[in-house]
């Protein structure tokens, strides 16, 4: 994937623990997750490293999750570290 090889070029392999990728209004993508905290239709919190990553919006939903990556849709509000 683009990050895989991003942090290569930039050597941040043993830096970057996680990443987040929102894709417009309509989808998160955050991969280095260790396990959901938190799930409802308005918010999302996802432990990574060493924080949580809390997504807020409307009609939330997880599509896809796995090998500590997931997605999740529905309308996207805000991104937050906690």
């Amino acid at each position: 994937m683009f990050f895989d090889e991003l942090k290569l070029k930039l050597n941040l392999e043993d830096v970057v623990h996680f990443s987040v990728t929102i894709l417009g209004r309509n989808a998160v993508v955050i991969e280095g997750v260790k396990n959901v905290v938190f799930s409802n239709e308005n918010q999302l919190k996802a432990r990574v490293k060493k924080c949580v990553v809390s997504v807020s919006g409307e009609r939330l939903k997880i599509k896809e999750i796995g090998d500590g990556n997931i997605l999740i849709s529905g309308v996207i509000n805000g991104v937050q570290y906690e």
